[in-house]
């Protein structure tokens, strides 16, 4: 099972940061290579403990569809969501910040993940998958920072109470 971490420093409260990223039309904003959208109940604002969201997106040239669930949430410290549909045999993504003394948020993601299919699926994950994985999140990371430290937060956030 890889596990795939990234580590992303930015420079805003934790709060700012942690809300940006459950927001899901931030999501969709750093998803737009991948024709991403969500589906289902819930499809707009911020994902919190108990929901359940389906993402449809094209990830390696196949059309996929992923829901996961929001199993465990501790504002501003972390939040975890798992896959309990979609072409994982297993997807847990674990979503921690730790803000120091000077506003500065490190945001660490573990993305922990198996595939189906045996040895193919095997090969698809240690060939291509993992690889692709790691430039989604960068991505994805990339726009929350860049949002984060700008004034851009505001757009995403406006109906939210921050303290920052």
């Amino acid at each position: 099972m890889p596990l795939i971490t990234q580590t992303t420093r930015i420079k805003a409260p934790a709060k700012r940061v942690f809300d940006l990223s459950r927001s899901i039309e931030l999501h969709l904003q750093s998803a737009g290579d991948t024709n991403e959208r969500a589906i289902g109940e819930i499809t707009t604002g911020l994902m919190t403990e108990g929901q359940e969201l389906t993402w449809e997106g094209s990830h390696l040239r196949f059309r996929q569809s992923l829901t996961v669930k929001i199993t465990e949430f501790h504002r501003p410290d972390s939040f975890t969501d798992e896959m309990i549909k979609g072409p994982f045999s297993h997807m847990k993504h674990v979503h921690r910040f730790e803000e120091s003394d000077e506003k500065v948020t490190t945001m660490i993601d573990e993305f922990d993940y198996s595939t189906r299919g045996g040895l193919l699926g095997w090969f698809i994950e240690n060939s291509y998958l993992t690889a692709h994985l790691r430039r989604f999140l960068a991505e994805r990371n990339k726009v929350i920072k860049r949002v984060a430290e700008s004034e851009e937060w505001r757009e995403f956030l406006k109906d939210e109470p921050l303290e920052d």
